[in-house]
């Protein structure tokens, strides 16, 4: 697995539009894929996971929250979720740890429908820290977003 910095928004708008069950999973209700255009902004990053052959297998957004903290938001294309999700989701870690010098923590906010990320955030020792009640709109609902945060200390490579 190699995980490089991508600054083609294209590209990014591209990989996450063109997988409809991706899309599902990362719009809210009333958002439309020919309406989801990214701009530049110096307080994102756009890191891309690629597979031996090349292929962008997985992308994460992380962007800023304070001096901290980061957020970040990992998007595995279903057809290769089984295979590199979890390779990903480490070479990820080490990525933070790694070129992330002034950020201290890692958080994550995850729809309380979606049990399956939720399990994969816990396996990298991300640990629950509280509720952001009725926050995102899917189906119709507003749901729960749970919270979950990773400390640099208890990065475990």
């Amino acid at each position: 697995m190699k995980l490089k910095e991508l600054k083609n928004l294209r590209l990014i708008e591209q990989f996450i539009t063109e997988d409809n069950e991706l899309w599902e999973r990362v719009s809210e209700d009333g958002n439309k894929k020919e309406n989801f255009k990214l701009s530049e902004n110096p307080y994102f990053w756009w890191v891309g996971c690629f597979n031996k052959k090349g292929v962008l297998v997985g992308l994460f957004w992380l962007h800023h929250i304070n001096n901290a903290s980061v957020q970040i938001h990992a998007h595995v294309k279903k057809e290769f979720r089984e295979e590199y999700s979890v390779k990903c989701g480490k070479e990820m870690i080490k990525y933070f740890v790694k070129n992330f010098k002034f950020y201290n923590k890692l958080i994550a906010e995850i729809p309380v429908i979606y049990k399956d990320v939720i399990k994969f955030t816990l396996k990298f020792g991300f640990k629950f820290e509280g509720t952001n009640r009725k926050s995102v709109l899917k189906n119709g609902e507003l749901l729960d977003q749970n919270r979950y945060g990773l400390l640099k200390s208890e990065v475990k490579l």
